[in-house]
């Protein structure tokens, strides 16, 4: 497979060159300082610009064609830093978008490094260091350098599962589970964060069913989880999927808290809408529970107190069956 390597470049180029000779690329993008004191003259400077070696596309024999230079004109601003090189990565990703990417960010300053790391986990690509045998904190000893692979997934697996969060927090479950599902087919992680992983996709579809209204499915899903509800929100699960009694008023209430959601998420339509239906389903439901019980569907107008049996029974639909009375069918209003 093509690979194309990304690094940042400082003062000193032997790991840029080790990074290279060791990934052998078939394209480089190169990230430097600019100006007369930056760490550009170290690709393509004359003269022995490398620690008394020539420059980097000399030690490796880069042709042309082969490399792109970005210059970075503040290396120590963090901002300018990250969007120059994720402008750089993602135009080199589309440029190769079946290419294996790595981004080695052993060079440079202390913030183009920073920003390479935050842009290659944002965009997907592979990240590398240059490591070697130390006899002190200040210097790795020459000749013993190697570039390796650091295992940043779990890092952006981390940072999925805070957008995961995010998404369940603003009740967009559905969206939720299927990133955090994403998550666990792209590469493994340790059992522990499966576990939570399997754990927030579980709550994500029972949630999501619970928010679309399908009760059965939300309580199966759910019920091993009853512990980490909150008490009241899980008997009141268990009154709407019939598991146990309540007033009768409960979809009602279910029915405005779901109104509520649609709100947060500034669906005011659907929000409107689930409120008048929500106030109509609270009539019918009183009706069916006074004495004697009245259906909203098909009222009994003799069981109507006196004074209102002339104008309910004025409402009655014409029936298209003979021999058959039309029934009385009231709407919010009525």
């Amino acid at each position: 497979m093509s690979v194309v390597l990304a690094v940042t470049v400082g003062g000193s180029c032997a790991p840029v060159v080790t990074a290279i000779r060791d990934y052998q690329p078939d394209h480089v993008l190169f990230f430097a300082s600019s100006g007369p004191r930056g760490s550009r003259s170290t690709i393509d400077g004359a003269g022995k610009v490398c620690q008394d070696n020539a420059n980097i596309l000399s030690q490796t024999n880069l042709p042309e064609g082969r490399y792109t230079i970005v210059e970075i004109d503040e290396p120590d601003d963090l901002p300018r830093c990250y969007a120059a090189v994720r402008k750089g990565l993602a135009e080199l990703a589309a440029k190769h978008p079946d290419w294996r990417r790595v981004g080695d960010y052993t060079g440079g300053t202390k913030t183009m490094s920073a920003a390479l790391v935050l842009a290659a986990l944002e965009l997907g690509w592979e990240l590398s260091l240059v490591k070697g045998t130390r006899t002190d904190l200040v210097k790795v000893i020459d000749g013993t350098e190697m570039a390796g692979l650091v295992n940043a997934w779990e890092v952006r697996v981390h940072q999925l599962m805070a957008q995961g969060k995010q998404l369940f927090n603003s009740y967009s479950f559905a969206a939720a589970g299927e990133l955090l599902e994403g998550v666990l087919r792209v590469a493994p992680v340790s059992a522990e964060v499966e576990r939570t992983i399997k754990g927030w996709v579980a709550l994500s579809r029972g949630f999501d069913a619970w928010d679309r209204f399908d009760h059965d499915r939300a309580y199966h899903l759910l019920e091993p989880f009853q512990s980490s509800l909150a008490p009241d929100w899980w008997v009141f699960l268990k009154v709407l999927a019939g598991k146990a009694r309540g007033s009768g008023y409960e979809p009602v209430f279910d029915l405005l808290l779901n109104a509520e959601r649609r709100a947060a998420c500034d669906r005011y339509d659907d929000a409107v809408a689930r409120l008048y239906r929500a106030l109509e389903w609270m009539a019918q439901i009183r009706l069916a529970q006074r004495e004697p019980p009245l259906d909203a569907g098909n009222i009994q107008v003799d069981l109507l107190p006196e004074p209102l049996r002339a104008e309910y029974a004025a409402m009655r639909k014409p029936s298209h069956e003979p021999g058959k009375m039309g029934k009385v069918q009231l709407g919010l209003v009525e």
